[in-house]
């Protein structure tokens, strides 16, 4: 107890990028790729899972072929959507979405980079661009009469924080049984805003693990339920 308080006092005197670099070390060391990103014994062949940010669909394959679920991947770009649509066509248990999920239906300019693409620093001009689509997270599954989701995986390059804080606001977080998301250090406030969300989920989820701005896992099952 003693050891872990110690590390999480540690951490406030580390500013994002600091602290993720340090736990993206931590994250290696511990081979925390093989060890969590998959393990969810919860699912089976009934449940839905959400992937944000499919990309190519690496995590996706894994995640269905080890439970047999059903997964909905949401990528915006349409060259990494295309590519996705012919990886798994003929799997009936996976369905690809042109377009993103966020706060409220949007088309924004996008930043391609392979997995680091995203909305953030397109100004910079780093990366070639293109616009791509986001569609409202509540009225998608008011459309398709989604009322759980037992697990979603968040790697959005820094749309999280928006998505996460509407979805607390409005009450939608009670349907995600299970939340993986990776947060990330160069949006503005983030440390700030970063502590506030991890507050509020703790009022409806527990915490089953943490590498800050790396991956953090989240089941449903908090103070308030």
């Amino acid at each position: 107890m003693f050891s872990r308080l110690k590390y999480r006092i540690s951490n406030l005197f580390l500013n994002p990028k600091m602290l993720h670099k340090r736990e993206v070390d931590r994250w290696f060391r511990d081979n925390a790729e093989d060890a969590l990103r998959l393990d969810y014994d919860c699912l089976n062949g009934d449940s839905l899972v959400f992937d944000l940010g499919g990309y190519k669909g690496d995590w996706s394959a894994k995640i269905n072929d080890k439970y047999k679920c059903y997964v909905y991947i949401f990528e915006p770009y349409l060259p990494y959507y295309e590519e996705i649509c012919r990886r798994f066509r003929g799997n009936d248990k996976i369905k690809v979405f042109p377009f993103g999920l966020a706060k409220n239906d949007s088309t924004l300019p996008f930043r391609v980079d392979n997995d680091a693409s995203s909305f953030y620093g397109v100004e910079s001009g780093d990366g070639c661009g293109a616009d791509c689509r986001l569609n409202s997270i509540c009225e998608f599954m008011y459309k398709l009469r989604i009322n759980k989701v037992d697990l979603v995986k968040i790697n959005i390059e820094g749309g999280e924080f928006d998505l996460l804080e509407y979805m607390l606001d409005e009450g939608l977080i009670n349907r995600f049984l299970n939340i993986q998301v990776q947060f990330h250090h160069f949006v503005e406030s983030a440390s700030s805003r970063y502590f506030l969300i991890n507050k509020r989920l703790k009022k409806t989820h527990v915490l089953d693990w943490k590498y800050e701005f790396v991956w953090e896992s989240w089941s449903i099952g908090g103070n308030n339920l």
